[in-house]
């Protein structure tokens, strides 16, 4: 399931594409239950406009205000309808405090792992070809992973999961 990118499909993959946090949750909710892993690296948006505009919204002197509606917890929503044996990965992207919210978001969302991304660590982040992360288990443990291309850091996650996940 995929939001908007750039990037190509994966070869021999059956890909659904999203467009909004409404379609990925719909399509999250149709996928699950023929899922053994549901890894929700996709970074939906949190919030959507509450109001929209039939038309142009004209530039004023006065500028604009905005008002913002939550969307909807796609993995706060899964731990509802997930069933016995299925292993669910949430990731967050911290700026501060990363383990203990990551945690926070562990416990909330019923996860089994949650990957951390620490936005303003070095080596880290958006804007860079590596990548450091922490993994917490609902077990209480944490694995901190070393600096390392994405691609590298992705697949060290994916044997993590199968090592400890099932």
């Amino acid at each position: 399931i995929s939001g908007p990118t750039a990037l190509p499909d994966p070869e021999r993959m059956r890909v659904v594409k999203v467009e909004t946090t409404e379609q990925m949750a719909q399509a999250v909710t149709a996928e699950l239950p023929g899922a053994d892993y549901l890894i929700m690296a996709a970074a939906p948006a949190d919030y959507r406009p509450a109001h929209t505009a039939e038309q142009k919204m004209k530039k004023g002197s006065d500028g604009i205000t905005l008002e913002l509606t939550p969307t909807i917890d796609i993995l706060k929503q899964v731990s509802t309808i997930r069933k016995t044996g299925q292993i669910i990965v949430g990731f967050s992207l911290e700026t501060e405090n990363d383990v203990e919210n990551s945690r926070r978001k562990l416990t909330e969302k019923r996860l089994d792992y949650i990957v951390v991304n620490n936005a303003v660590e070095p080596g880290a982040g958006f804007d860079v070809d590596t990548n450091r992360v922490t993994v917490l288990s609902k077990d209480g443990e944490v694995v901190r992973m070393e600096p390392a291309s994405k691609d590298a850091v992705a697949k060290r996650i994916w044997e993590y999961l199968l090592r400890h996940g099932a």
